[in-house]
């Protein structure tokens, strides 16, 4: 005697099959309710890659905009104190000149985050209001 018990509430006594069908109905209804991925070839390893890769690519993308913006404002930053530089003339301890500079870089830097942020906010109110098709970030 044998007993091999399944999913579906199945088992093998002396090589016949016996199926209960009550709980074998429960276990399909059950089951229906969550959908399951359709079957491939691929191995688990390359499905879980493959899911790195998708969320990773928006992540990479939304990463890379910020530092540019970031970076363009702390060189605007930097062009702004340069020419406050040349306007005012040199500082009398060099601290304070590398102080002012680091205060400009840092400006920039937060500038250009905020004009980020209001990039971002202004292409979800045009896809909110005219209804894009067009992935937007």
């Amino acid at each position: 005697m044998q007993w091999n018990f399944h999913l579906d509430v199945s088992f093998v006594l002396d090589g016949r099959k016996f199926t209960i069908q009550a709980s074998q109905q429960a276990n399909s209804n059950i089951l229906r309710r969550f959908p399951t991925a359709p079957r491939t070839s691929i191995s688990n390893t390359e499905a879980v890659a493959m899911q790195v890769k998708k969320m990773i690519a928006p992540a990479w993308k939304f990463g890379k905009e910020l530092m540019l913006f970031c970076s363009v404002g702390g060189l605007c930053g930097a062009a702004i104190g340069f020419f406050m530089y040349l306007q005012l003339g040199p500082f009398r301890n060099p601290e304070d000149a590398g102080y002012a500079a680091g205060l400009f870089v840092k400006s920039g830097a937060q500038l250009g985050f905020i004009v980020w942020m209001i990039r971002l906010v202004l292409l979800r109110l045009r896809r909110w209001f005219f209804g894009s098709s067009k992935e937007m970030f």
